[in-house]
């Protein structure tokens, strides 16, 4: 078995005899290679990807850590990886069929880190087996994480591959938990106790953060089912939990929602009911809504407003729709600045000139062209005098009005959330700062609008 798991073959008849070998079978004949080869494809073929691994890995990466794969694995067990295409989300793959040692060889665990360019106490390693993932790593100054115990001894820092996504990654502590069973949170006026956390499927999840469905139950003994979300950018939690208070101001429908802080926040919400726009049924109810959404999404700078963000649910006889993700929110000035600018202080972004901040903005996000896109999305029908474009205007214009109604009080609110720690970061990773009072004045800006004259000029 050793053998097997650092033996690199070419001839498979050669790497079945082994096999058949390996589990006794002295001279192996054609008919025990067919068994193996049989065995062997039937094994490959239960093999399958853990529920938000690709997100998991893709996540990290983003944040910025180097990720490798170090397994003892004979070659027949290594196709399955390959199969999956996996292989690319890492920065380095080492299998001891393909490098001629296995773990817990030193030097195995060298090599790796030689590869990433990093240093053994760099390194957090996480597995499955005691001496090997455990044991070894740690006496060689890494840090290191047991996914189970093995024979009963030792006991467990995770069960799952992708709890890790719910650790704090940071120091002093890079495995804290930021979400767990016992976890207490409020939301909605009731306070409850997590029990469980469910990854989302790959497909399920955005594009850049972590999704996770946890059950919990409250005072009174009910169960119920919620949303949990990590930021790549932590501070966007706190951009979505301001969008979604300014849109309870508006009477918009959106998700009951709460902030868990902590060493990272993360936001726990209720999940969405209904189905994504373009696979939904869209009565007028629902044109005129989504017409609403998008005037509410001009004026708080909502640029990711899209059907894949956008839920329809039918109950009673009415139409509802949801529009979550509200995480890239009151964000239109692209501005340069010079790379020694304290760009995430409010307080210096304030310091600029109105007419410095004009120079240095590379383009505005909110352009007729960006806004019509968005319309585009939802509604692909270009002659205004049908009854689908004239449903849409109408739920904009009521819902711009109702922001004219709230205008001051939504000001106020962000205006008091403006300079409080954490800071609000806004922009996409190219023009990341810190929200400042020139964005709430061109908020206010699009507030004092008329709203026929903001709809003629947007769509």
């Amino acid at each position: 078995m050793r053998k097997l798991l650092t033996s690199s073959y070419d001839d498979e008849l050669i790497m079945l005899s082994d096999y058949c070998k390996a589990v006794g079978v002295k001279n192996p004949l054609d008919e025990h290679r067919d068994l193996c080869r049989e065995v062997l494809t039937r094994h490959q073929n239960l093999v399958a990807v853990r529920d938000g691994v690709r997100t998991l890995v893709s996540f990290l990466q983003n944040r910025g850590f180097k990720i490798a794969v170090l397994s003892n694995a004979s070659q027949a067990f290594a196709i399955p990886f390959r199969r999956f295409d996996v292989a690319g989300l890492f920065n380095h793959v080492s299998f001891s069929c393909e490098i001629g040692a296995a773990k817990p060889a030193p030097e195995v665990y060298r090599r790796v880190c030689a590869a990433l360019d990093v240093s053994e106490a760099e390194c957090l390693f996480v597995g499955d087996s005691l001496q090997s993932d455990y044991a070894m790593p740690r006496s060689l100054g890494m840090r290191a994480l047991c996914l189970k115990p093995v024979n009963g001894d030792g006991k467990p820092d995770i069960c799952r591959i992708d709890e890790i996504a719910w650790r704090s990654l940071g120091e002093p502590d890079p495995m804290l938990p930021l979400i767990y069973p016992g976890k207490p949170f409020v939301l909605s006026d009731s306070k409850w106790i997590t029990n469980e956390i469910f990854s989302l499927p790959d497909d399920k999840q955005g594009r850049y953060n972590v999704v996770a469905k946890i059950s919990a139950t409250d005072s009174n003994g009910l169960v119920g089912s919620f949303i949990v979300k990590r930021y790549l950018s932590p501070n966007s939690a706190h951009i979505e939990d301001l969008a979604y208070q300014v849109m309870g101001i508006v009477g918009l429908p959106g998700c009951p929602h709460a902030l868990i802080d902590g060493s990272e926040p993360l936001l726990i919400m209720e999940e969405a009911v209904g189905v994504p726009w373009e696979q939904a049924e869209i009565d007028d109810a629902a044109m005129r809504s989504i017409g609403s959404h998008c005037a509410f999404a001009y004026i708080i700078g909502n640029a990711d407003i899209r059907p894949r963000n956008t839920l329809v649910s039918h109950a009673n006889g009415d139409s509802k729709v949801t529009v979550i993700d509200l995480e890239h929110c009151f964000f239109d000035r692209a501005v340069v600045l010079p790379t020694d600018f304290d760009a995430l202080n409010p307080n210096s972004v304030d310091s600029l000139s109105e007419a410095k901040i004009n120079e240095s903005t590379k383009h505005r996000v909110l352009s007729k062209g960006a806004t019509r896109r968005a319309r585009r999305s939802f509604l692909a029908v270009e002659d205004r005098t049908t009854r689908l474009p004239q449903l849409f205007r109408d739920g904009w214009i009521d819902a711009y009005r109702r922001v004219k109604q709230n205008g001051q009080e939504i000001v106020d609110l962000v205006l008091n959330r403006l300079y409080q720690n954490p800071p609000l970061i806004i922009g996409t990773q190219s023009y990341r700062r810190a929200m400042a009072k020139i964005d709430v004045e061109d908020m206010r800006a699009r507030i004092e609008q008329e709203p026929e004259i903001a709809f003629e000029q947007q769509y």
